[in-house]
C-alpha cells in the first residue's frame, strides 16, 4: 500500500521568527516538488512573509492534482476544510499575485496576498480649476505618484480602430472622515500633469513652491459626475489604471488571484489587501471552483463580525500598516468569472472598496466575420473572429477563449448583434483556425470600425483582436429559423445567409449554476454585479453602495454572454444605498434584462436608501 497519502512536505520559515521576510522561491520550490512528486499537500507554517516581489515574480501553481496546499495558525491543528485564521502573507509587486493554472482539485488555505507598495495613486484635492479639471496633492512616499508605466497616459484621442484594450484610468472622490466613496461611476482621466510653479496653484491655498512638486492637476474627458467640485477641498482623491498592467510595462496583464483551465479548485481563508487588476478571477475549463471565507478588505477593517483581523499578529503587517490607510482595495472588479462552464460557489464571503464592480459572471461570444456558399452536403461555414475581452485577465489567456475551448459536435447559436434576437442554432462539424489568409486578416483588422459603424452601429469599446477561425455546422432541423423551406438541389436545406457581424455563442461554455450565498458586497465604484449564469442562486447576501445588480445581457459594449440567461432565482439579499445615474436612488436595485432573461425569481429581497425602502425590481 502506498504511505505517500500521509506525507507532508513542509516549508518551514526562518527560525528567528515569524516577522522575518523568506524569499518566495521557497514556497514555490515546494509547491513544484509536491506537484512532480504527487504529494497530497503542502504545509506552511503559520506566521510567515513569503517576499515575490523582489524578484518581480508570481506564485504559479500549474498542473496540480488533488493538492492541499495550506498555511493554519498556531491553534488550529489539522484544520483543512475548517474556519482557519488566516496569517500566512505573500508579498507581490503590482501586476503580479498567485496563478492557478491546468490544476484539478486543489485546495488553497489560509494565506494573504499583500503588495508592500501601493497599486494607485492616493492624494488629496486641493481646488477646482475648471468644471473638468482639478488639482490634487498626492502621497509620494507612501503611494506612487500618477505617472509613468502603470498610469497609461494621456489617453488617446478618439481615432479608427480599436482603442488600448480598454487601457484608462479612473479617479474616485473620497470622504475623508467616513473613507467611502462620495460618487460612484466613471470619473474618466483624459490627461495628468504636474503642476510645476507654486504660481499655477491658486494663492488662497497657501501652497509653497516646494509642496506644489506633487501637485498634479488632472483633466477629465468629460463632466465628472461629482458637481461642484470646489466645495470638495480637502477630499481624498485616487488615480488608479481600470486594468491591471503586466510587471509596470504598461501592457495588460497583471493579476491578483488568477485561476486558468482549471476545475474544482477551493479557496479557503483568503485575505487580499490590494491589487493592480481585478481582485479574483477564474477563466476557462470546467470551473466550478468554490470560495469559503475569502475577505477582499483593506487591512485595517473588516465589516464581518465572525472575522478578525490578523494584522496584529504579524509584526512585518505592522511596520507597512502604520502608513495611511490604502482606501482602494482593487484597482477594478472583485470578482471576475469568465468563460467557465460551471459558475463559481461564493459563500460566507466579503468583497469591498473595489473600483470597478463587485462580481461578474458571464461567458464570451464571437462575431461572424464572413460567411461562404453552402457546400453540396449541406454543410456551411463562416470565418468568425474569436473575440477578446478586456474585462479581467483571463480574457488576456488565448487558452480560456471561446473558440479555443469548442468542440466538434458542440452546438452554436447565432444572435443578431445589438438586440441579441435570435437567428438559430447548428452543429459544428469542423474547427479551424485560419493562420495564413491574409485576406482573413485584413478583414479583422477592419472589423472593429466597421461593426461600430452604420447599419450596425454596435459601439464595442474595446479591441476583440484578430484571431479568425473557419467554422463548419449543419442544420438537422427543418424548424430551425437557419434552416429553409428552399432545399438545395441535394434536397438539404440551405437556409438564409447569417448576417455578418452577427454573434455566436455556444451553450455548452455558458456558466452555469454560480451560488453566491451569504457575502457582503460593500463600497463599489460601478455595479454590485453581472450575473448572467444561467440557473444561478443569489440569497442572503448583503450589498451596500455601489450601482445596482443587473441580470441578462445589453448585446453591446463587451461582447460578453450568454446571450440568453434563464432560471436564476435571486431571494433574501439586503441592497442599501445604490444609486443609478440615469434614474437616480429611486432605481430599482434588482434590474433583469427582460430581452435576455428568462424565467427569473426575485423575491423576499430587502432594498434601503438611507433607512427606507425602495422597490428592489422593476414593475
Amino acid at each position: 500500500m502506498e504511505v505517500y497519502i500521509f506525507v507532508f512536505f513542509c516549508v518551514c520559515a526562518s527560525a528567528k521568527g515569524t516577522s522575518d521576510i523568506v524569499p518566495g522561491s521557497q514556497l514555490q520550490v515546494a509547491i513544484n516538488h509536491a506537484i512532480a512528486n504527487d504529494l497530497p499537500s503542502v504545509s506552511v507554517p503559520a506566521g510567515g512573509n513569503y517576499d515575490f516581489s523582489s524578484t518581480n515574480s508570481s506564485l504559479l501553481i500549474f498542473g496540480a492534482r488533488s493538492l492541499t496546499i495550506a498555511s493554519a495558525h498556531p491553534s488550529t491543528s489539522h484544520g483543512v476544510g475548517r474556519n482557519m485564521l488566516p496569517t500566512t502573507t505573500l508579498w507581490f509587486s503590482c501586476g503580479k499575485g498567485v496563478h492557478v493554472d491546468a490544476s484539478i482539485d486543489v485546495v488553497l488555505q489560509g494565506f494573504i496576498i499583500d503588495y508592500k507598495s501601493a497599486c494607485f495613486a492616493q492624494g488629496t484635492l486641493v481646488r477646482a480649476v475648471t468644471p473638468t479639471s482639478v488639482d490634487v496633492q498626492f502621497d509620494g512616499v507612501n503611494f506612487p505618484l500618477p505617472v509613468g508605466p502603470m498610469f497609461p497616459l494621456p489617453r488617446p484621442p478618439p481615432k479608427s480602430g480599436p482603442p488600448a484594450s480598454g487601457i484608462m484610468c479612473k479617479v474616485t472622490f473620497w470622504d475623508p472622515s467616513t473613507l467611502v466613496m462620495i460618487e460612484h461611476g466613471n470619473h474618466i482621466v483624459a490627461n495628468i500633469s504636474r503642476v510645476t510653479t507654486a504660481t499655477q496653484v491658486s494663492e488662497n491655498d497657501g501652497q509653497s513652491q516646494e509642496s506644489a512638486g506633487n501637485i498634479f492637476r488632472i483633466d477629465f474627458d468629460m463632466t465628472p459626475l461629482l458637481k461642484h467640485l470646489d466645495s470638495y477641498k480637502g477630499t481624498y482623491v485616487t488615480v488608479h489604471p481600470r486594468l491591471g498592467l503586466s510587471s509596470g510595462t504598461g501592457n495588460p496583464g497583471g493579476l491578483t488571484y488568477l485561476i486558468t483551465n482549471s476545475s474544482n479548485v477551493t479557496t479557503q481563508d483568503l485575505n487580499i489587501y490590494g491589487g493592480a487588476t481585478e481582485a479574483i478571477v477564474e477563466g476557462g475549463g470546467r470551473g466550478g471552483h468554490v470560495y469559503r471565507r475569502v475577505r477582499l478588505i483593506r487591512r485595517e477593517q473588516s465589516t464581518m463580525k465572525h472575522h478578525r483581523s490578523s494584522v496584529m499578529m504579524n509584526p512585518v503587517l505592522n511596520s507597512v500598516s502604520a502608513t495611511p490607510t490604502r482606501l482602494l482595495v482593487a484597482n477594478a472588479d472583485g470578482f471576475h468569472s469568465s468563460c467557465v462552464r460551471v459558475g463559481p460557489t461564493l459563500v460566507d464571503s466579503e468583497i469591498s472598496f473595489t473600483g470597478d464592480d463587485a462580481l461578474n459572471i458571464h461567458s464570451r461570444m464571437s462575431i461572424v466575420l464572413r460567411t461562404f456558399a453552402n457546400s453540396v452536403d449541406g454543410t456551411r461555414s463562416a470565418w468568425i473572429i474569436d473575440a477578446l475581452g478586456s474585462s479581467s485577465p483571463a480574457d488576456y489567456h488565448i487558452s480560456t477563449l471561446m473558440l479555443e475551448q469548442a468542440l466538434v459536435g458542440d452546438t452554436i447559436n447565432f444572435w443578431k448583434i445589438r438586440t441579441l434576437a435570435p437567428l438559430g442554432v447548428a452543429r459544428i462539424t469542423g474547427l479551424e483556425r485560419v493562420t495564413d489568409d491574409p485576406t482573413a486578416t485584413s478583414l479583422a483588422i477592419a472589423a472593429y470600425d466597421a461593426v461600430n459603424a452604420p447599419p450596425y452601429s454596435a459601439r464595442i469599446s474595446h479591441d476583440f483582436g484578430t484571431r479568425v477561425w473557419l467554422v463548419n455546422w449543419t442544420i438537422s432541423d427543418a424548424s430551425n429559423p437557419l434552416g429553409s423551406t428552399h432545399g438545395s438541389a441535394m434536397g438539404h436545406a440551405r437556409g438564409p445567409e447569417i448576417p455578418r457581424f452577427s454573434l455566436v455563442d455556444i451553450p455548452r461554455l455558458r456558466p452555469v449554476n454560480s451560488v453566491i450565498v451569504g457575502n457582503h458586497f460593500h463600497d463599489h465604484y460601478m455595479r454590485f454585479g453581472l450575473f448572467d449564469s444561467p440557473g444561478a442562486q443569489i440569497a442572503d447576501n448583503v450589498f451596500e453602495r455601489g450601482f445596482p445588480m443587473y441580470l441578462g445581457e445589453s448585446g453591446d459594449g463587451w461582447l460578453e454572454g450568454p446571450p440568453i440567461v434563464a432560471n436564476v432565482r435571486v431571494e433574501s439579499n439586503v441592497l442599501s444605498d445604490y444609486f443609478n445615474r440615469n434614474a437616480g436612488h429611486d432605481a430599482p436595485g434588482i434590474i433583469p434584462n427582460k430581452a435576455t432573461t428568462a424565467n427569473i425569481t426575485v423575491h423576499n429581497n430587502t432594498c434601503l436608501f438611507n433607512g427606507t425602502r425602495t422597490a428592489c425590481s422593476p414593475v
